[in-house]
C-alpha cells in the first residue's frame, strides 16, 4: 500500500520529475559552491534521507556524481519504501534514529524535516550529523513555509525552527551555512 503522499508524486509525469530534480542540481550546486565537500573518499558515501519519488532514486546518484565529479554510492533511507520498489540501495528506516551503515560523507534531506513533529526533527538532525564522516556535510533544504512563520504551512506538516537547529549544531562543534535557494533555504551543517 501506498501513502496517499507517494501515490500524488507518482501521479506526476516523468518531465515533472525530470524539471524537479533539475531544479535539486541547481539547488546541491549552489550548496557546493557555499560549502565544499572535504572529504576524499571513493566513492563518495552519500545517504539520502526520505525520497518522495522512486525516480529521484537515480537523479540523486546522477546529481552528486555530476557537481561533484567523483564515483557516488547512494542509500536512500525512507520510513516507509513501497513507493521506491525496485530501486537499488534502498532501506526501510525511521532517519530520526541512528543511521545504519556509514560513516557517509553527505547527509541529505530534501525537504523532509516538516513531515516529522519538532522534536523529531533534532532527531534527524542528529542522526545525520553522527553519521558524518570528518568533514562530512549535512544538508537539509526547506520551502519558505516550512520555516517562516510568516507562511501558511501544508496540513500534516509542522515549522522547522532554523534558531533551534543551528543552536543544537553549534552546541556540537559543527559549523552551520545558511545557503539561500531560489526557493527557500538549505541548512548545511559542516561536521568538524
Amino acid at each position: 500500500m501506498i501513502s496517499e503522499y507517494h501515490a500524488k508524486y507518482q501521479s506526476k509525469s516523468d518531465d515533472e520529475i525530470v524539471k524537479r530534480a533539475r531544479e535539486k542540481f541547481n539547488e546541491l550546486t549552489r550548496v557546493f559552491s557555499a560549502a565544499p565537500l572535504d572529504t576524499q573518499s571513493d566513492p563518495v558515501e552519500i545517504a539520502v534521507m526520505g525520497c518522495g519519488d522512486k525516480r529521484f532514486v537515480a537523479h540523486h546518484k546522477d546529481m552528486f556524481a555530476r557537481i561533484l565529479a567523483r564515483d557516488v554510492r547512494v542509500t536512500t533511507f525512507d520510513i516507509e519504501v513501497n513507493h521506491l520498489a525496485g530501486e537499488e540501495n534502498v532501506v526501510e528506516h525511521d532517519c530520526s534514529t541512528p543511521l545504519p551503515g556509514g560513516p557517509y560523507d553527505i547527509t541529505f534531506g530534501h525537504v523532509v524535516l516538516p513531515f516529522l513533529e519538532p522534536d523529531k526533527q533534532l532527531d534527524m538532525i542528529q542522526s545525520g550529523c553522527n553519521a558524518l564522516k570528518p568533514g562530512g556535510i549535512q544538508i537539509q533544504t526547506l520551502d519558505p513555509m516550512n520555516y517562516d512563520d510568516d507562511e501558511k504551512t501544508l496540513p500534516g506538516l509542522h515549522k522547522v525552527k532554523i534558531g533551534a537547529i543551528k543552536n543544537h549544531t553549534t552546541s556540537l562543534g559543527a559549523r552551520v551555512i545558511e545557503v539561500p535557494l531560489d526557493i527557500g533555504v538549505a541548512i548545511t551543517i559542516v561536521h568538524p
